[in-house]
């Protein structure tokens, strides 16, 4: 019986490994590392063939694979995963403002990202924050609601992205070797050159450098006007070595450089450029490095996967005169963003017992991570008191956020029925250290840090109602989401108690001015505290948003439909979310906090929102055809002094229904084409409603020879003019407009 429920990465990376020591041995070597690969984790039945994109059978997991990526050449890690099942993607129009939807769960602390199993995050007002180069990709997993693995931060899921190895390279009986790609593309004129060198020189070392650099112009709308300010300059590097001392140790080093620079709207995650927020000039440095140890001795107690990782990221704004949020601005403003990072994921499976009827097994985890942020605001303008001279940002505070988790899963498989619970513990402690800030917490006796401890359950049911082909599932997980550094220690009193600047800055009438010492109006609206003696600071005011996910699916499987060669996988999942004391909701007593007949409702607030969600694979021979559906639907409940008995108001984070149809057959051994189909009914705004739209995808690639392919990749065929959702805390905005018909022509050349 094939049971999977709530595995960490590490366990469906042993599939993985296993067909990377395939590959060596049928290249005439020596498999590099011996492993314990668990029965059938996250496939499917041994002759059931999934090699683009695998479904698990009895969580809701998709995983992209490499043969997907080669076909579809997607421009973001966004691109890529677009086509699963419960997920959207919103903002734009650059990756640097595109952010994850996943259930409905938009914002960037509720959808986890992992790259080479480091967390990827980056805290900003209307910024995306996910940097990786797609093509330094080799699979994508996405998981739809919490894991036992995954902690805070994966509400709505997690995206665990792994780079390429130079095995999954190599050809047969090759040690070494390189890859040249150039990319072009009509819609904006974007320019890619791709430079990949890989090589094996003996079995027990990988080498692997990739260098990437895209460079385009303004997005193209179908009538011919352009997206302001949606030109791409970036480039992303990747260092990759894996040494093998033994065949059950592997050790892996991963370096992954990305940097963009140029012209950006402020606001990269919602409404359109220049509209709102005007343009800036911005730069982004992000590096993670990251070793991995898998260690696989002869003996069923141990099957670990280590991985230790550091990292930054750095963000520079620069908004001169007739930029920023006003383009009456006089001055020249500077935001600087320093965000550095470190952890440490422990994983590892035992075989406790094993027999015919009756399997145990044990995983149990250890992780660490700590992310640690500086910021800074200064400026040369003419608008006196509202940006501090020392760089000090009230609404955005300097500090840090660390958690240390434990978590235990046992899994137990008895004939057709299997059981698998879990309980994770975190332990988080989240403090400032911006200078302004400590020492006035210290004048009001109020501690810099705070922290707590959390439990997490899950448990997983399987049945299989016939063996191997027709399986029942339910999922059952919680997930928390603790406040962030802003909300717990940034400073900012309501308009109406501001003083302000007098005479007013030209073309800024009633422009608040900065509280002495701290706070501002405009400066954010974190700390709404009715509080005066803290400066309206919330602190441990906050609680945990915390979600129940509830799941039950139906898995049915056949390598011969019909007692043909036709191979079939299709699942069906019901979900039932609920999360309770929403972050985004502070109702406080304003007028008077000491008058206990009017009472503070702090987060009284909760969502539920329901699912479907159906994805179905068809293979004959050398053509398949894959099916994706997916609705979301839910209602927010708040409690408020003047609406003490809430009525449901519709979430305006849900996504449109969407449906997603793929085909494609390999015409001849050298030649291969597919079509794609996606039509996203409208979803709720505020005021109405965001029109749906329909989208026609088309694709070939052509191998002219063992040395030379070449792509060609047609997106919008159509040329339809429809609008992407807006992300952030603006979801309710129609988004910006999308790019009009785009043909793209790829050719790579390999040694």
């Amino acid at each position: 019986m094939l049971l999977a429920c709530n595995l960490p990465v590490s366990a469906t990376e042993n599939l993985v490994s296993e067909s990377k020591n395939t590959q060596a041995t049928s290249a005439g070597k020596t498999p590099a590392i011996k492993l314990n690969v668990l029965p059938e984790v996250g496939v499917s039945a041994s002759r059931i063939k999934q090699d683009a994109v695998s479904i698990d059978r009895t969580r809701t997991i998709t995983t992209i694979e490499t043969k997907e990526l080669e076909r579809t050449q997607p421009v973001t890690i966004f691109d890529a995963i677009k086509d699963v099942p419960g997920v959207a993607i919103e903002g734009g129009p650059r990756p640097s403002g595109m952010t994850f939807n996943v259930r409905g769960y938009n914002d960037g602390e509720d959808v986890l990202v992992r790259v080479d199993n480091v967390p990827k995050g980056f805290e900003k007002y209307r910024f995306g924050g996910t940097f990786v180069e797609p093509e330094l990709l080799k699979s994508i997993e996405v998981q739809r609601g919490p894991q036992i693995t995954s902690g805070s931060g994966s509400l709505g899921g997690t995206v665990l992205a792994k780079t390429k190895d130079a095995a999954d390279l190599l050809k047969p009986g090759q040690r070494y070797g390189a890859r040249l790609k150039f990319g072009y593309a009509s819609n904006n004129d974007e320019y890619q050159r791709s430079y990949m060198f890989y090589t094996r020189p003996i079995d027990e070392v990988d080498i692997l450098y990739h260098r990437s650099h895209r460079t385009s112009n303004d997005i193209t709308h179908n009538d011919g006007s352009k997206l302001e300010s949606s030109a791409i300059n970036s480039q992303s590097q990747l260092f990759k070595l894996s040494l093998f001392p033994t065949d059950t140790l592997q050790l892996t080093t991963s370096i992954i450089l990305f940097q963009d620079s140029g012209l950006q709207p402020y606001d990269a995650t919602g409404g359109n450029p220049g509209t709102t927020f005007r343009n800036l000039i911005r730069e982004i440095d992000d590096l993670s490095i990251s070793e991995t140890i898998r260690w696989t001795p002869d003996t069923p107690w141990i099957d670990l996967t280590a991985t230790i990782g550091k990292g930054h990221t750095k963000l520079k704004d620069t908004s001169p005169p007739g930029f920023g949020l006003n383009r009456s601005t006089t001055g020249t403003i500077y935001d600087d963003y320093k965000y550095s990072s470190q952890t440490v994921d422990i994983a590892n499976t035992s075989n406790i017992y094993d027999s015919n009827a009756l399997n145990i097994r044990l995983l149990t985890g250890l992780q660490y991570n700590s992310m640690r942020r500086e910021v800074s605001k200064t400026a040369n303008m003419a608008m006196p008191g509202t940006v501090n001279d020392d760089g000090f940002n009230p609404a955005v505070v300097a500090g840090e956020k660390t958690f240390t988790a434990f978590y235990l899963q046992p899994r137990i498989e008895y004939g057709r029925l299997g059981i698998i619970p879990g309980i994770r513990v975190d332990a988080y402690d989240i403090s400032t250290n911006e200078r302004r800030v400590e020492n006035h917490l210290k004048e009001k006796n109020l501690p810099d840090q705070i922290s707590f401890t959390h439990k997490t359950y899950s448990l997983g049911l399987t049945f299989d109602l016939i063996p191997r082909q027709l399986t029942i599932f339910s999922n059952y997980g919680e997930g928390f989401r603790p406040p962030s550094i802003d909300e717990y220690f940034s400073y900012a009193q309501n308009f109406a108690g501001n003083e302000r600047v007098s005479p007013y800055p030209p073309g800024i009438p009633g422009f608040p001015k900065y509280i002495t010492g701290l706070g501002s109006g405009y400066g954010g609206g974190f700390g709404r505290c009715a509080t005066p003696e803290t400066n309206f600071l919330c602190g441990d005011v906050y609680k945990l948003q915390t979600s129940t996910s509830k799941e039950i699916g139906l898995h049915y499987q056949t390598p011969r439909l019909f007692g043909n060669d036709i191979q079939l996988i299709s699942k069906f999942t019901y979900f039932h979310i609920k999360t309770e004391h929403l972050l985004r909701s502070f109702n406080l007593n304003t007028a008077d906090p000491t008058d206990p007949a009017v009472p503070n409702l702090p987060q009284d607030a909760w969502e539920k929102r329901y699912g479907t969600e159906i994805e179905s694979s068809l293979l004959y021979r050398d053509s398949y055809v894959r099916i994706a559906y997916s609705r979301t639907w839910g209602s927010i409940f708040e409690r408020s002094l003047s609406n003490p008995d809430p009525s449901a108001v519709s979430i305006y984070t849900v996504p449109g229904n969407t449906l997603n149809i793929t085909l494609g057959t390999q015409v001849t051994r050298s030649l291969g084409i597919n079509a794609s189909y996606r039509k996203v009914s409208e979803r709720l705004i505020a005021g109405g409603t965001q029109d749906g739209y329909e989208i026609f995808n088309a694709g070939a690639f052509w191998v002219a020879s063992n040395n030379l392919t070449f792509r060609l990749v047609g997106e919008n065929l159509k040329n339809r003019d429809y609008n992407l959702n807006a992300a952030g805390d603006m979801p309710w905005q129609i988004g910006n407009r999308a790019a009009g018909r785009n043909i793209r022509f790829i050719t790579e050349i390999s040694f």
